[in-house]
């Protein structure tokens, strides 16, 4: 797969989330024991250490396939964030879920707004609208997200999500801005400055 996401909660646990596969989208959520895997126990055998979380609950919600979103440890990596992603050739989302890393379920924090509508703007300014290969970093009690693409647009848009106030606000940045990109990569320097690299200015 690729276009596929990763985090990495405090722990021996590193999980993974959909992609792009020679079988299509995928919506699919693993684990990898990082002790098993940095130790070889398994003598290079995937099978004890990946392995793919099946819901209790079929019926239960949970995220649809995508690429590019995001997925972050948060609140001492007892929860993951995703936000948003493409799903399909035209469908950019914007929805919010957080997976508890202990009870193993998806929670829908935010639904996804409509493409044309965001891109009329229309969509809820206070929040980041539909997007895809934007960036995350966890800070203090919730994530910042920077930039990304949608249809005929690249964004330079900076939003933090507080995760115990389930609220997203968009961050007023004073002074020059990075350009609008998406595909780039930001990480969490000299806690708490984001440094960000690289990315394209076309969609």
């Amino acid at each position: 797969r690729f276009l596929h996401r990763a985090a990495c909660p405090s722990g021996r646990n590193m999980y993974l989330f959909g992609g792009q596969s020679e079988l299509g989208e995928l919506d699919d959520l693993w684990v990898l024991d990082k002790r098993a895997a940095l130790s070889l126990q398994d003598e290079g055998r995937n099978g004890r250490m990946w392995r793919k979380l099946e819901p209790a609950d079929p019926s239960a919600e949970r995220p649809e396939c995508r690429q590019s979103g995001t997925l972050t440890a948060v609140l001492n990596g007892t929860q993951l964030l995703m936000f948003g992603g493409r799903h399909g050739p035209t469908t950019f989302m914007n929805d919010t879920w957080l997976f508890d890393v202990a009870s193993q379920t998806w929670t829908c924090v935010f639904e996804s707004e409509d493409t044309a509508a965001a891109m009329a703007g229309t969509s809820d300014p206070t929040r980041p609208s539909p997007r895809w290969a934007h960036t995350s970093v966890a800070m203090r009690d919730g994530v910042y997200v920077f930039g990304g693409s949608a249809p005929g647009k690249c964004y330079n848009d900076l939003y933090y999500y507080d995760v115990r106030a389930a609220a997203w606000r968009r961050v007023a940045v004073e002074g020059r801005s990075p350009r609008g990109r998406s595909g780039h990569c930001a990480r969490v320097v000299d806690n708490p400055a984001m440094f960000v690299f690289g990315g394209t200015p076309t969609q």
